[in-house]
């Protein structure tokens, strides 16, 4: 194909104008042709700086100007569904930030319209397609792991660098569950991969003296069933370390990995029974706080070779399977199921908040 496949951004904030831009730009087979925001300053300014010939206020006007190929949609979650409904039938291929949609209503309404066009809707599971995510689940599929028993997740952050959490008027902290439901579908998608569906057991919070004011709590703990085993996610603003890793135990063997590397350990399967897997109900936090530094040094150490921001990879894949005809990366049983588990998480997260 000689032709770049013509591309239209909506939303100028951060996820539009320094993840799904630069990565469009980066990739020989798109241009951007157009960005669109309410924010005419704002806009104006980006496509200043990056080169770009149009900025529009209405994406109707963009899109019937310029017939695009894909549309990025990057603007808070209640503004999708009406912007996703107008331009089915009219976009080939929409992509979509998470949080897909602001309940599962909406998305079931677009799945149906969907199936009926000849648009595509991919929602945004980034993390799938770096290169430590992606070769842990393939290492998954191919049968290395044994028996999944549990999968771990830490995505501890410094709210206080955050560009979301720090700020109070971001639109994150008007959901139900605020920050933490903007940030929870990440490691819920890619548990999914590996354990399947999931269903919610327990959500807990804790609010500590450093907890950003505007922040009802500064750490989360979620567990979580399927038929292979048990989920548990921890999430926190404000950590003694500021890393995001992910650990699963098999019974032949288990991984630990992070968006960039992978570190396994092989062991016999007796070894591995229930009385060894991490409960983070526990009082172990100075033991987490070294398990969590050990596995960062030794993930560090084989740093990957990629050089795309944290959509780069995701979008190129995207781009990729809309010209080959092929099956998208994320499915609708995928994306309704993280959607509604992601509104019941923050649906509990709204009740303790009115406890604290």
């Amino acid at each position: 194909m000689n032709e770049q496949l013509k591309v239209i951004i909506i939303g100028a904030g951060f996820a539009g104008s320094t993840l799904h831009l630069p990565a469009y730009q980066l990739n020989k087979k798109t241009k951007v042709c157009a960005v669109v925001d309410f924010n005419e300053d704002a806009c104006k300014k980006i496509c200043y700086d990056k080169k770009i010939e149009h900025w529009y206020k209405s994406y109707e006007e963009a899109v019937k100007i310029h017939q695009p190929d894909i549309v990025s949609i990057s603007t808070p979650p209640k503004t999708h569904f009406p912007i996703v409904e107008n331009l089915i039938n009219k976009v080939p291929l929409i992509i979509l930030e998470k949080p897909i949609f602001s309940n599962t209503e909406e998305a079931y309404k677009v799945m149906e319209l969907a199936k009926q066009s000849h648009t595509t809707i991919l929602p945004v599971h980034n993390k799938l397609c770096s290169h430590g995510v992606e070769k842990s689940i393939n290492y998954f599929k191919k049968g290395y792991l044994g028996d999944i028993l549990q999968f771990n997740a830490y995505w501890m952050n410094d709210g206080t660098k955050n560009h979301m959490t720090k700020d109070p008027n971001h639109w994150s902290h008007s959901l139900n569950g605020g920050r933490w439901e903007e940030l929870i579908p990440h490691p819920l998608y890619i548990a999914y991969h590996f354990m399947g569906p999931l269903k919610i057991e327990n959500v807990a919070v804790q609010r500590s003296n450093n907890c950003l004011e505007h922040l009802n709590f500064d750490e989360i703990t979620v567990s979580l069933s399927a038929k292979k085993g048990f989920v548990n996610i921890r999430c926190s603003a404000t950590p003694k370390i500021n890393y995001n890793f992910f650990q699963v135990l098999g019974t032949k063997e288990s991984l630990f990995f992070d968006t960039t590397n992978v570190i396994k350990k092989i062991h016999k399967a007796s070894r591995i029974n229930n009385s060894h897997l991490i409960n983070l109900k526990d009082k172990a936090t100075k033991r987490l706080e070294r398990m969590c530094t050990a596995v960062k040094n030794t993930l560090k150490k084989n740093p990957s070779s990629t050089t795309k921001n944290k959509h780069g990879a995701f979008l190129d894949k995207a781009i990729e399977n809309h010209l080959l005809n092929k099956d998208q990366i994320v499915s609708w049983e995928e994306a309704i199921g993280i959607l509604e588990l992601t509104q019941n998480i923050g649906d509990e997260l709204k009740k303790l908040s009115k406890t604290q």
